[in-house]
């Protein structure tokens, strides 16, 4: 299915981090996407003035007619903010999906790297009932406070021997007793030596690319690398 342009009404609003919220929207029944796509939607600013922003669809095909996304309100931003002052029920016109950034071939073992808010299209991928293959996802963030999903991530792991989960975090508490560092510190402690597999890498472009170099500098070819900078 292409995209099209729809109106979607927003049902749940959700704070999960101090700058973060999760938000549900209902779409119409034959909205359709391939997990890793996103939406491009209208916002529409005090002075009535709209913007166009690009968001990652952070839930899974089984959830529809209803998406989610997990947005970070950026302060001093023109856009995210109005996020935080949208009333539910509002109704928000976007193009969609749009967007690559999807598993190449869903039957190969793929490992997500995110930081931040790029964890939304992973979560999509990993939440894909049609999923059958094994995943890795590391996941860094600055403080524990912002481990987006960490909980649901945990218990996925649990319940689905396919999956595996590791978070790290940069600037812990000095009573955090999880992984301290930066999110390509994981590459050489949780991943198989010599794992054959494609590479989706999702965050802030210092990430990004010193994520991609490691990989390089590991033998992991460009071609099984895929990136989406946030």
């Amino acid at each position: 299915m292409g995209s099209m342009i729809f109106s979607s009404r927003l049902v749940k609003k959700e704070r999960i981090a101090s700058q973060v919220y999760h938000l549900v929207f209902e779409v119409p029944p034959e909205f359709r996407f391939t997990p890793g796509q996103f939406a491009l939607m209208d916002i529409i600013l005090e002075d009535g003035s709209k913007l166009k922003r690009a968001y990652s669809i952070a839930s899974g095909p089984s959830l529809l007619p209803k998406i989610e996304f997990c947005i970070k309100i950026v302060e001093g931003g023109a856009a995210s903010p109005q996020f935080e002052k949208m009333e539910i029920g509002t109704e928000v016109k976007s193009v969609g999906p749009l967007g690559n950034f999807i598993r190449k071939d869903p039957a190969r073992t793929a490992v997500f790297i995110a930081t931040g808010t790029g964890i939304a299209p992973f979560r999509s991928m990993l939440l894909d009932k049609s999923a059958a293959s094994e995943m890795y996802l590391l996941f860094g963030a600055r403080y524990e406070t912002d481990l987006l999903y960490e909980e649901e991530m945990q218990q996925l792991a649990v319940r689905d021997s396919r999956f595996h989960y590791t978070s790290i975090l940069s600037r812990p508490k000095d009573t955090y007793e999880g992984n301290k560092g930066y999110v390509q510190d994981l590459l050489d402690t949780e991943l198989p030596a010599g794992l054959d597999a494609d590479y989706y890498l999702c965050g802030i472009s210092n990430m990004v690319e010193s994520v991609k170099m490691a990989l390089e500098q590991r033998g992991i070819p460009a071609t099984k690398i895929f990136c989406e900078i946030y």
